[in-house]
């Protein structure tokens, strides 16, 4: 930091924490919200809004932003996408084909499996150390789930686009910091866990709950839920701890 010109710089004290924000200028490109997309079985894509309903679209990507996605093909200027519910119009228009798992998807592998059952295991610890205002707890789980998070992306290939473009774990100053850290993974995570739930059975044991209320604990947050999971009940909220444990519901296949 710099007083002034003639002024020497002042760097931070050791082991304290500062936030910043780098505003950038980029070409104008085609863009939808974060929450438009899905992935079912690793191939992204949106619900577009049509006079008698909604179609899906499956859709190229490319960069991606804290809010943003950029669309390189597949949609075009103008249309509408669905961004809140989306999940609930997938799941509806599955079952109306009569099928839960498109024969397209082909099954996940054992290396695919073994990776994601470690990375649920890692970021339940997280999720209960957050439940229990545990910063240590949190601090001294982050290295071994970043881990789990590297190792799962590898293996899911495009399955793990998502988790892998979402903002990385890291050690934390205090609870604040530590939730708004977990958050971006955890929503992710969520993500991989409902499609290997719908499509895997081994996986009907990993919990899904949501907090309609997360963005006031992660002010950082793309929408108002926080979801994350847990591979044991009862629900425990990771974002308000002792303040709000039991607020939230559990998020069914």
């Amino acid at each position: 930091l710099l007083d002034s010109p003639q002024k020497s710089r002042r760097e931070l004290l050791h082991k304290t924490y500062a936030e910043g924000r780098i505003r950038t200028e980029t070409e104008a490109v085609l863009t939808v919200p974060r929450s438009a997309v899905l992935s079912p079985g690793g191939v992204a894509s949106v619900y577009v809004e049509k006079a008698n309903g909604y179609e899906p679209r499956t859709v190229t990507l490319g960069r991606v932003g804290d809010e943003l996605w950029e669309v390189v093909a597949g949609l075009s200027e103008g249309e509408r996408v669905v961004t809140t519910g989306n999940l609930l119009i997938d799941a509806q228009a599955q079952l109306d084909h009569g099928t839960s798992t498109p024969q397209s998807v082909p099954p996940f592998s054992e290396e695919q499996r073994t990776a994601s059952r470690a990375l649920f295991e890692k970021l339940a610890a997280l999720s209960s150390a957050l439940a229990s205002d545990d910063l240590a707890a949190f601090n001294a789980a982050v290295e071994a789930a970043r881990t789990s998070v590297q190792a799962a992306v590898t293996q899911l290939g495009e399955r793990g686009r998502k988790l892998g473009t979402a903002a990385p774990l890291a050690n934390a100053a205090d609870l604040h910091v530590a939730r708004r850290s977990f958050y971006p993974v955890s929503t992710a995570a969520t993500e991989l866990a409902m499609q290997m739930r719908r499509q895997d059975p081994t996986f009907a044991d990993v919990k899904i709950y949501a907090c309609p209320m997360a963005k006031s604990a992660v002010p950082t947050a793309e929408t108002a839920e926080g979801r994350w999971i847990q591979l044991a009940g009862p629900l425990r909220n990771p974002y308000f701890g002792a303040e709000m444990l039991g607020c939230g519901e559990e998020v069914q296949p």
